[in-house]
């Protein structure tokens, strides 16, 4: 059912409503399905998360890992969400900016759940070449990107350092840079793995200003033994421990 949704209107902050084909499809697979646990994550309406919760004949959980708020369920139609929410037997949030966030909106005991990493794909490499690779990944807002770009500018202009861009879209183009940045900025697709680039860093730039944190992606760094450089918001500095760990 995944396949029906539009999540890349949801990732760039557009505009989502669920497929009536999907919440049918939801509907009819709980109305037959001995379940005895539906585990629902981000149900917040619209989504497929929130038909599930709405449909569930057994026990819910929910699990909740954004760190920013979705105005939408928390200022238009919060009646509404808390009124589904009463059926969750459980909650749990990802980070504590999350557990702070959601229980102010709809109160409710939250069970921290901190995520992990799949340490067989993230690990250290050891690798080591002559100049210094700096890694971003384009998954938190566009605005974040074009900030890591300006950043780049100011460092030396000698041959001590290189960076890669890394996008999960394959329809991502890349941006224009100037002429300087060129020859020592390269741009890769989901054809090479995140935890590739990983291998290959020294440093990984985080460059969130809050609308589209990442924050398991620092932790992902973490444990490839990489450098993580972030900016300093809540959840970054949560995950770094206010900089102990980045």
């Amino acid at each position: 059912m995944g396949q029906s949704l539009p999540v890349g209107a949801a990732r760039r902050g557009g505009t989502v409503s669920l497929p009536i084909d999907v919440a049918r499809t939801i509907e009819r697979f709980l109305s037959v399905a001995p379940l005895d646990f539906v585990h629902v994550h981000e149900p917040f309406a619209p989504s497929a998360s929130a038909a599930a919760l709405r449909h569930s004949r057994a026990l819910n959980v929910g699990s909740f890992h954004s760190p920013t708020e979705r105005v939408l369920s928390t200022q238009v139609v919060r009646r509404f969400v808390e009124l589904f929410f009463g059926r969750l037997d459980a909650r749990t949030a990802t980070f504590e900016v999350t557990r702070e966030l959601v229980s102010h909106f709809f109160p409710g005991d939250y069970a921290l759940a901190p995520p992990g990493v799949d340490l067989d794909r993230f690990l250290p490499s050891g690798a080591e070449s002559g100049r210094i690779e700096i890694a971003f990944a384009a998954v938190e807002e566009r605005a974040a990107l074009r900030l890591f770009l300006r950043a780049l500018r100011r460092l030396p202009s000698d041959n001590s350092w290189q960076a890669t861009v890394w996008t999960p879209r394959r329809d991502e183009l890349p941006p224009r840079v100037s002429r300087s940045l060129r020859e020592r900025v390269r741009f890769v697709g989901p054809g090479e793995p995140l935890a590739t680039v990983l291998s290959h860093a020294d440093i990984l730039c985080m460059a969130s200003s809050g609308p589209g944190p990442a924050a398991q992606l620092l932790l992902k760094t973490i444990a490839s033994g990489v450098a993580p450089v972030a900016s300093r918001i809540p959840v970054y500095e949560e995950v770094l421990r206010d900089g102990r760990d980045g």
